[in-house]
């Protein structure tokens, strides 16, 4: 998947600012795609220059003029194309499993060190999840209901994760 899809998947819940943008990854799609603020508005730019987003100025109560993104209809078409094609296979980039898999070089004590850190945090994690969760529930909207659901498969991701730890860490002894 690209940026793209990512911001105008939330573009399609309501118009934001670059800066908006970044701020809602941080507590929504950020969860399972990362980007920065120079990669959100450097895509912003390219889905203007597209044809896919329009700019609005707006005046914020506090600070300096603003652009705020709104899907055009050609950029909800591209969405909903998108939308409609099979999903490519995730690939596992994960650091810690790199570790693992090469801990037979270290210690016991250094592997469970790390192993202990990992469960900090995938619980913070998963406390965050849940707490979302939670808001989350209170509401009865469609876009909430499908919110929930990613969100979910995040805090299975999370149980699984402490599951794997408590395993690793049993097996290392």
């Amino acid at each position: 998947m690209s940026l793209r899809y990512a911001i105008l998947t939330s573009l399609a819940n309501q118009p934001a600012s670059g800066w908006d943008l970044a701020r809602h990854f941080g507590r929504s799609i950020g969860f399972f795609w990362q980007a920065s603020h120079q990669q959100i508005y450097r895509e912003l730019r390219r889905l203007d220059d597209d044809g896919l987003v329009r700019t609005e100025e707006a005046t914020g109560q506090r600070g300096p003029r603003r652009k705020v993104y709104h899907l055009t209809p050609e950029g909800r078409e591209a969405l909903l194309n998108w939308l409609q094609t099979p999903a490519a296979e995730s690939v596992v980039r994960d650091e810690l499993l790199v570790k693992v898999f090469g801990g037979w070089q270290l210690e016991p004590p250094q592997l469970r060190a790390l192993l202990d850190q990992a469960r900090t945090d995938h619980t913070d994690r998963l406390a965050q999840y849940r707490e979302l969760d939670r808001e989350l529930a209170q509401s009865t909207s469609r876009k909430a209901r499908f919110a929930r659901l990613t969100l979910q498969r995040g805090i299975f991701e999370e149980e699984a994760w402490l599951k794997w730890l408590d395993q690793a860490k049993a097996e290392i002894g």
